[in-house]
């Protein structure tokens, strides 16, 4: 499909320059002394122009849908991998400042969005510029090299100011969106935390806080208005140099006979109308360097193996993009996990529901100032019932999830719990919070 886009997007480039023939034809026309030959003859070049105009609409609109369909599928494998890889992590992947919930979900929305703009769009309007430029080129070669070749050298400039004008209709309102968007959040925040903003009396304060945010956007406004009029301007300016200089110097070339005035036409706005096309596509060629950085935070994370890893998913055969998206089974029985290697299944003959901790020390991953358990020693006992009792901080919910081995401590004696994946493969049947799994019809752990 790819294939199929490039050469689309190769004949919509050449759609504008092919105008020239015919614009050059037409205004050839003009100067004939026979008006009723002038009046066939418009007839006929209207109806070119108007076959002109559903190629470039049919062409333009295959290549918009081919390449949306290629970024699409883009998107949507990296947003799969990436959130599979989400799933993957440990708990103290979470914990990190980083790896907030508004982070994870920035990732997975505009950064992949990013990546989207500078690949499958990106590659057609690259395609679209090459022929554009290329047959744009060849016409004006054809007609007279040496005008060409001098107004090569100014095609950029009508490139860029062609480019400077879609930009700014591209553009929009972008800047006065994304004011807008935080004034949105300030208020679903506070929409949230009503019951807090009444009971300290922020009512005020929260609505001053909105007043200001809505001030910014005007801001924003009347400053957008003021580059896109300059923009603009700078633009015009270039665009009517560039023919100003084109049409004296196909004026010193004709003066000498070394140029007509037909092949002076098709040659300027040959290269008039392939700079006009190449600017208007470049504007949709995507920013590649904030598409490299989105690319390297994806690939990041999609390729990072958690300490802890529970190998939630099956790995998927190297190099493939479709595959490893499936639910991993955990085996039944010991003979299952033996055979696939997945984890290990104490037989309920051997099982002994014995918890033990042996100087177990462990503080957070983020807070490793803050010791939480200095040498935990605790032996629960098959059967036995335990309750671990404290001021908060003490280590009484850490302790339950070193069991769950949401974290590894940071001292393991041989014989501790969490000394390897045999002694965690034993907490395959716990309770946790209060729940019984044998009554919930399943088992509470599987094998780490």
């Amino acid at each position: 499909m790819l294939a199929f886009g490039g050469v689309i997007a190769l004949a919509n480039g050449c759609v504008f320059p092919s105008i020239a023939f015919v614009f050059a034809e037409m205004l050839n026309l003009f100067y004939s002394p026979d008006t009723q030959y002038i009046t066939d003859k418009s007839y006929l070049f209207g109806g070119i122009f108007l076959g002109v105009a559903a190629a470039s609409w049919i062409i333009s609109g295959m290549q918009g849908g081919v390449f949306a369909i290629v970024g699409e599928r883009l998107t949507t494998r990296l947003r799969v991998h990436l959130f599979r890889s989400i799933l993957r992590q440990d708990v103290a992947f979470f914990d990190h400042p980083d790896n907030s919930v508004g982070a994870l979900t920035s990732n997975l929305r505009t950064d992949t969005a990013a990546v989207r703009s500078a690949t499958g769009q990106s590659f057609g309007s690259f395609v679209q510029v090459v022929g554009s430029l290329t047959f744009g080129l060849s016409v004006a070669m054809m007609a007279s090299w040496k005008f060409g070749l001098v107004l090569l050298a100014a095609v950029p400039i009508l490139s860029v100011g062609e480019m400077v004008n879609m930009d700014q209709l591209a553009s929009g309102e972008q800047a006065v969106s994304t004011t807008l968007g935080k004034s949105a959040a300030h208020v679903s925040e506070t929409a949230a935390m009503i019951r807090e903003v009444k009971a300290f009396g922020l009512e005020g304060r929260m609505y001053k806080i909105y007043d200001d945010m809505l001030n910014l956007p005007a801001r924003e406004a009347r400053n957008k208005s003021i580059k896109e009029a300059l923009a603009f301007g700078v633009a015009q300016t270039m665009t009517m140099l560039f023919y100003a200089f084109a049409f004296w110097w196909g004026g010193q070339l004709m003066k000498t006979g070394e140029l007509n005035f037909y092949d002076l036409m098709k040659a300027l706005w040959a290269l008039g109308f392939c700079a006009a096309g190449a600017g208007q596509a470049a504007v949709f060629a995507g920013d590649a360097k904030a598409a490299n950085a989105a690319a390297s935070r994806i690939f990041s994370l999609i390729d990072r193996v958690p300490p802890i890893d529970s190998k939630p998913f099956v790995d998927g055969t190297p190099g493939s993009v479709d595959k490893g998206f499936e639910v991993r089974k955990l085996p039944e029985t010991a003979e299952e996990a033996a055979a696939t290697g997945l984890g290990a299944i104490t037989p309920a003959s051997t099982f002994q529901g014995r918890i033990e901790f042996k100087g177990v020390k462990f503080a957070y991953p983020q807070r490793t100032e803050a010791v939480i358990l200095g040498g935990l020693d605790l032996v629960v006992a098959p059967g036995e019932t335990v309750a671990l009792i404290g001021q908060s901080g003490s280590g009484k919910s850490t302790a339950v999830q070193l069991i769950e081995r949401f974290y590894d401590p940071i001292v393991r004696p041989k014989g501790g719990a969490g000394a390897g994946a045999g002694a965690l493969d034993a907490l395959e049947k716990i309770l946790v919070d209060g729940k019984d799994p044998e009554a919930g019809g399943g088992r509470a752990g599987g094998p780490a």
